[in-house]
Parts: C-alpha cells; structure tokens; sequence
C-alpha cells in the first residue's frame, strides 16, 4: 500500500472512533474511498492486514450506515464493496440521526420531569435539559441546512442519492 494511503487509512480509522464507528470499519471505508473500485473481502483484508471476520463485521457495519454497498464483477462469484454515490450526505445524515436520538431522550426527560416540584437535588433540572433541547434543535437545523448545501455545491441529483431512511 503506498504511504501516504496508509496513513490516511490509519489516521482516518482513529480518528473515526471520535464519531462513533469502529476503528476497523472507519479504516475500511477510508480504504475504499481512496481505491475508487470496487475490493473484495480478501483484498480488503490483505491490504488492511485485518482478518476476514472483521472485514466482514465492518462493510456489514458500513452498508448498515450506507456507507459501503455490495456489488459484483463481471465473470467473478466474490462479493465486492465499494462506496455509495454520496457517503458524505451519508456521514451527516448518521450523524443527524444520533444527535436526533439525543434530542429526543433530552426532551423526553424533561417531559416527564414536567413543571413538578423536583427534590433539592435536581432543582434546575428542567431549565438545563430544556437549554440542551434547544442546543440540539439548533444543531439538527444547521446540519439539515448544510446538507442541502452540500447537495447543492456537490450537483447530486435527487434520483441518484441513497436511501435517508436509518441512516
């Protein structure tokens, strides 16, 4: 593997860890991304040194996320993965689901804490998950935002994009 993707492929695995996915899936999506073609699981194992079982853990964890996808090659039976038309719009719509996730659980919390009195201990509870709440909603709309923008600056056409849904 030439040097300079090795240590992007490294750096990336690391530093994908911070986000949330595996280092070995965050090496073999930054792998994928700089091959350009499509990498069966042996050559992805091969090049990545890891062992079958994690090659396989990791694009299962990546087409779960559309990040990877399963393809084939003309004349060959393996099972091949290479990178979605937009895994960007994808990294930020996986990250867009967990920060929806948290939203959800803050204001469901606060909710259910309700404008009751609270012990000593939790006074003020409701004023901070409400301010995280908000935290959150303004996150998820700049997120939302800056995906169309991206969209837009990247020329995706609607047709072509993967599905948003659980992602």
């Amino acid at each position: 593997m030439d040097p300079a993707v090795e240590e992007f492929v490294e750096r990336f695995g690391l530093e994908t860890k911070t986000e949330g996915l595996a280092r070995t899936a965050g090496r073999v999506f930054a792998y994928l991304l700089v091959r350009g073609e499509p990498c069966s699981c042996d050559e992805l194992a091969q090049e990545l040194q890891i062992s079958r079982g994690g090659v396989s853990m990791s694009t299962r964890y990546l087409e779960s996320r559309d990040l990877a996808e399963r393809t084939g090659v003309p004349g060959d039976q393996r099972i091949y993965y290479r990178i979605p038309e937009d895994p960007f719009a994808n990294l930020i719509l996986n990250s867009l689901e967990r920060r929806r996730r948290i939203h959800d659980l803050t204001r469901d919390a606060r909710r259910a804490l309700g404008d009751r009195p609270l012990d000593e201990r939790y006074e003020g509870a409701t004023d901070r998950l409400a301010r995280m709440e908000r935290f959150y909603e303004m996150v998820i709309g700049r997120m939302e935002t800056g995906l169309e923008a991206w969209r837009a600056a990247d020329g995706v056409r609607e047709d072509e994009r993967t599905s948003e849904g659980g992602a």
